[in-house]
């Protein structure tokens, strides 16, 4: 007894005890710190400013998608920005949030940087041909009409399919359009009629008047002539941009896929339980 007595009074003992218990405590304490940190409480107040900010900038508050995304990047926010506290950012820039987001988000950027070999490029063509394909073009005649004149645009076009010519009607015409059209590009046609009338035609059969089809003037009687899409260039005439797209493509992904583990440590409480977030926000 008197042996155990001397253990459990000798200064050694009493410090291992000791340094044991401010282990354990400081192991609780730290565990408590982090777990609270991990947590990204998202209040009413919060929404109700991220919704002012929107009416702000866009005059009109936001639909419930638009609201949606608006949380989602205030939770992005604050996930980039307590992150980036955590690596110590914080101490060598003294900016807001904002800024230690751009901070981490330069710092994927470097991270995610990747090289495409020749193989994967031409992959990326082939399964982008639309991408990188030549302007299609077009050749097609088209008669005018005035906004107010639909019905009497209806009345020719049964004219015309019945094999009347174009000369008995040329007096529907507007000087500043063509009636004819010789191999246009969708966009030289969008200039000169406007952006819905060019993404029509172009979807229009070739060899019949169809119609009456809108534009920025009026009514519009149409007939294809042809289209010829535009042709896919070989890697080598586009190598430049198929890399810069592919590259910008495997970055996104690449920063996209971090922050979802980020994303993944944190804890997203909402002070409304009505609102139910995004799964990804």
């Amino acid at each position: 007894m008197n042996y155990v007595r001397r253990i459990l009074k000798h200064p050694l003992f009493i410090f291992i005890i000791c340094g044991t218990a401010l282990y354990f405590i400081y192991e609780a304490v730290g565990q408590f710190v982090e777990n609270t940190n991990k947590k990204v409480v998202v209040t009413n107040a919060q929404i109700d400013l991220l919704r002012e900010d929107y009416l702000r900038t866009w005059n009109r508050y936001p639909t419930e998608e638009e609201m949606q995304n608006q949380i989602y990047g205030h939770v992005m926010d604050e996930i980039f920005y307590k992150e980036a506290v955590n690596m110590g950012l914080d101490k060598s820039d003294v900016a807001v949030k904002k800024r230690l987001r751009q901070l981490m988000e330069m710092m994927l950027d470097d991270y995610s940087t990747v090289y495409a070999t020749e193989q994967q490029l031409r992959d990326y063509l082939t399964a982008n041909p639309d991408k990188f394909r030549d302007d299609s073009r077009i050749t097609f005649s088209q008669l005018y009409f005035d906004k107010d004149d639909k019905e009497t645009a209806i009345e020719v076009l049964e004219k015309l399919k019945k094999g009347a010519g174009i000369e008995q009607h040329q007096k529907y015409s507007l000087m500043m359009l063509p009636i004819d059209f010789a191999s246009e590009t969708m966009t030289n046609v969008a200039r000169k009629t406007g952006r819905e009338f060019a993404d029509q035609v172009f979807k229009l059969k070739e060899q019949e008047w169809v119609g009456p089809v809108a534009s920025v003037y009026g009514w519009h009687l149409v007939r294809i002539e042809k289209i010829q899409k535009g042709e896919v260039p070989d890697l080598n005439e586009v190598w430049d941009i198929v890399e810069r797209e592919w590259t910008a493509k495997q970055k996104a992904l690449k920063k996209k896929e971090e922050y979802a583990l980020m994303r993944k440590q944190y804890k997203v409480v909402f002070e409304d339980s009505k609102i139910t977030p995004r799964d990804d926000s």
